[in-house]
């Protein structure tokens, strides 16, 4: 029962409160919100070998997407920050957007491949790798200049864009699946996102 809270607020979003209720009321097994909070923790605790998996495998990556978003915590503002590939997908939340956020993450401070992110200049602190701007980010503002500025170059550019990318897309690489002992069925890389500028 404690599995089904758990997938029942953490993946279903329902907070604790209804969570305790749903499972009584449909499964007749009432459960406390501070054992489904324990349950939430051990549930955590026993992922956290995937976790470290993934986000190995995102910095090992060829080429890897970063982005963050604004995101209310009790409260207050923080930044969900994401850093994936084709196959993998790591998420943080930081108090912080920019550099301090990313190094405290600690992907960006040891990735070697292309980064593929939107033009925050936090990104650009990190030589060591190349840099590529998303052309979705490309996209929204030729959308914004053309909607709300009347132009009509921007819809030239954006099909454009798009006839690029479709030409230059990179072939998947084989799917496989993370190791909780390691990275051994981790891919270098699988995007399939086309751009080549650095």
């Amino acid at each position: 029962m404690k599995s089904l809270g758990v997938y029942l607020n953490q993946e279903q979003l329902l907070p604790l409160e209804r969570t305790c209720a749903v499972l009584a009321e449909v499964c007749g097994c009432p459960l406390s919100e501070a054992t489904l909070e324990q349950a939430v923790t051990e549930c955590a605790a026993q992922l956290a070998p995937v976790e470290a998996a993934i986000k190995q495998g995102v910095t090992a990556a060829a080429v890897a997407h970063f982005d963050e978003t604004g995101v209310h915590l009790n409260g207050k503002t923080e930044w969900l920050h994401v850093a994936c590939t084709a196959l993998l997908t790591y998420y943080a939340i930081h108090a912080k957007r920019g550099q301090h956020a990313m190094t405290a993450i600690g992907i960006l401070t040891h990735f070697l491949g292309r980064a593929v992110h939107d033009g925050l200049a936090s990104y650009q602190a990190f030589v060591h790798c190349l840099h590529a701007l998303c052309n979705a980010h490309h996209l929204r503002e030729l959308t914004f200049v053309e909607e709300q500025l009347g132009s009509s170059g921007p819809a030239t550019s954006s099909t454009c864009l798009g006839r690029c990318s479709t030409r230059r897309r990179l072939p998947r690489a084989p799917a496989s699946l993370p190791s909780p002992r390691g990275t051994a069925g981790l891919p270098a890389s699988g995007t399939t996102h086309s751009s080549r500028w650095g």
